[in-house]
Parts: structure tokens; C-alpha cells; sequence
């Protein structure tokens, strides 16, 4: 439903990988894909999808995927329908 990372955004609206580490633009590419059309359970066997906080109230879970040794997607999906609601393009170190 939203993307903060601006330049994240920029890429998945146009292509243009000039706020992204063009380095991690093939990769970004097919997991949004997978994100999109997998369910999770079965994303979650397949990559390195790491979930670090459930809340278990509004049931949502905040999960991060690792894209590079230092950057991650962090995103929070909705536990009901699977929606990703919050997508973010984060330096982890």
C-alpha cells in the first residue's frame, strides 16, 4: 500500500535506479515479484525472509529480507489478507 524509501519508490514506479543501489536492482526486481504473486509460507521456505516482530493485536508482522550484506527490504504485511502494507529500502549496518 506504501513505499517510504523514496527512491525505491521511484524504481518500482518508473525503473529509474538512481535512488537505489543500482547493484541491487536485478535482486529488488524479483523479490517484489515473489512478494507480489507468492504467499508467504511458501516465500518464506524459499528466501531468507526473517520475521522480527509480530503484533499479535493488529495482527501484523514487520519482516525483513536481506537484498545485500548490508541493505534490507523491511515491509509489514497484514497477517489476515497478506497484504504488504509498509515497504522500506533500509541500510541495516
Amino acid at each position: 500500500r506504501s513505499v517510504r524509501h523514496k527512491g525505491l519508490k521511484k524504481f518500482i514506479q518508473t525503473g529509474d535506479t538512481s535512488g537505489i543501489r543500482s547493484a541491487d536492482a536485478e535482486k529488488l526486481v524479483h523479490i517484489l515479484i515473489e512478494l507480489i504473486c507468492v504467499p508467504l509460507p511458501l516465500l518464506k521456505r524459499s528466501r531468507q525472509i526473517h520475521e522480527i516482530l509480530e503484533k499479535r493485536k493488529h495482527k501484523l508482522s514487520n519482516r525483513k529480507y536481506a537484498i545485500s550484506v548490508s541493505w534490507r527490504l523491511v515491509f509489514i504485511q497484514d497477517g489476515e489478507t497478506g497484504d504488504i502494507i509498509d515497504l522500506d529500502y533500509v541500510q541495516y549496518h
